[in-house]
């Protein structure tokens, strides 16, 4: 299980030694699940390889909110429909849980 943290996509438009998609492949060949965890200036292109990524490896997109200044609160600017806000801290026990769970 890993838990991606990021506020930017990948940089597709940096000449690097590492693609994102074949990471993603390789990780869900190991059966590693990735849950990336957008927060503030993720723009559509890095929700949208996200999702690819969480999608791919069998893990759950996760986005943080926040107020209307910018603090901890309850708005997103991402694509989704209905949602609850929870901590990052409790929520990442919560996934960590449910994975134990579908282990057993």
């Amino acid at each position: 299980l890993i838990v991606l943290v990021a506020d930017a996509p990948p940089h597709l438009d940096y000449s690097q030694d590492h693609d994102y998609a074949v990471e993603m492949v390789r990780a869900a060949e190991r059966g590693i699940k990735i849950f990336p965890v957008a927060s503030s200036g993720l723009d559509d292109q890095g929700e949208y390889i996200y999702r690819q990524i969480a999608l791919f490896t069998q893990g759950r997109f996760i986005f943080l909110t926040y107020g209307p200044s910018g603090e901890p609160g309850d708005g997103t600017t991402h694509h989704v429909d209905e949602y609850t806000v929870q901590k990052l801290d409790d929520l990442v026990v919560r996934l960590v849980e449910e994975e134990l769970a579908h282990q057993q």
